[in-house]
C-alpha cells in the first residue's frame, strides 16, 4: 500500500536522517518522561495515549511537514465533550476556550522544558498540527 505523500511525488529523508529522527524522539519521550512529564512512544495506528499526556510522532518525508512532532492530548473524557460540542455547533461553549487555551499553555510550557533541556525546538506552523511542538535537534543526536 503506498502512502498519499508519495503518490504526490514526495521523497522520504535518508536512513541515515530516519535514524537521527528515530534517536531524537526516543531522547525526547525519555528526556519528558524523567522531567515528570507523561510521554508515550510513538504509535502508528492508534496515536493518542489512553489517559492523556504526551505522543511523538516522526515524519520521515522530506518536506516542510517532516521532522519529529511531539503532541499532547487532553484526557479521553474532555477530548469527548469537545468532540460532542463541536458535532452539535456549539462554538460558543467556554469548555472549548478553556480546552484551547490549555493546548496553548502546554505548548508554551512543554517548549521551555525542551529548550531547558538542549533541545532546539518550534511552536508549530503546520495548520494539520496546530498545538503541536517541533522537535528540530538536541546536540547529542547526530546522523
Amino acid at each position: 500500500m503506498s502512502n498519499d505523500r508519495e503518490d504526490l511525488g514526495l521523497r522520504k529523508v535518508t536512513s541515515s536522517e530516519v535514524d537521527r529522527l528515530h534517536q531524537l524522539a526516543e531522547r525526547v519521550r525519555q528526556d519528558l518522561s524523567a522531567s515528570g512529564l507523561t510521554v508515550h512512544a510513538t504509535a502508528e495506528h492508534d496515536p493518542v495515549p489512553d489517559g492523556g499526556g504526551g505522543w511523538i510522532e516522526l515524519d520521515d518525508f522530506d518536506d516542510a511537514g517532516g521532522g519529529v512532532w511531539l503532541h499532547w492530548e487532553l484526557h479521553p473524557r474532555v477530548r469527548e465533550a469537545i468532540r460532542t460540542a463541536i458535532q452539535r455547533a456549539e462554538i460558543g461553549d467556554p469548555f472549548l476556550k478553556v480546552a484551547s487555551e490549555t493546548y496553548k499553555h502546554t505548548v508554551t510550557a512543554v517548549l521551555a522544558t525542551l529548550t531547558a533541556l538542549g533541545y532546539e525546538a518550534e511552536r508549530s506552523r503546520d495548520d494539520y498540527r496546530p498545538y503541536a511542538v517541533r522537535v528540530l535537534a538536541h546536540p547529542d543526536v547526530h546522523a
